[in-house]
């Protein structure tokens, strides 16, 4: 086991750092795998419905990124890592099962918890980007 004095733990770190928003980006364009499913029944979902999708993600993340920055100032770096990774799995769980229910709503209410902690993930690795390497 290597220890973090250890000059080889910095660079295992950082590898293991390129994979923390891996989930987060394959997540983000599931919707766009299925697009033929739901714009043909029983979805029937407009280009502009679908679209919808990506732009509650988009929309809530021009804010929601201020607020994963102060979080992670006050409740420090792993608490808000922890925090954000939790809101993208719990958001994506909400999108499978939208899908298996055929709920567009309960679908979209998947995508904007999922938006809570995708970019703010980000944030949290570039946070820790500078801690370890800055």
């Amino acid at each position: 086991m290597l220890s973090p004095a250890h000059p080889n733990f910095r660079f295992i770190f950082l590898g293991l750092l390129c994979f923390m928003t891996f989930g987060c980006y394959w997540c983000f364009d599931i919707p766009n795998v299925f697009q033929h499913t739901l714009e043909s029944p029983p979805w029937n979902l407009t280009q502009t419905t679908f679209n919808w999708l990506y732009t509650i993600y988009s929309s809530m993340n021009i804010v929601i990124v201020l607020f994963g920055g102060y979080f992670i100032d006050v409740f420090g770096l792993s608490a808000g890592s922890i925090l954000f990774c939790l809101s993208i799995g719990l958001g994506q769980l909400v999108v499978s099962i939208g899908v298996s229910l055929q709920s567009y709503w309960i679908l979209f209410l998947g995508r904007a918890v999922f938006s809570i902690g995708g970019e703010s993930l980000s944030v949290a690795q570039n946070a820790y980007c500078s801690k370890w390497f800055g």
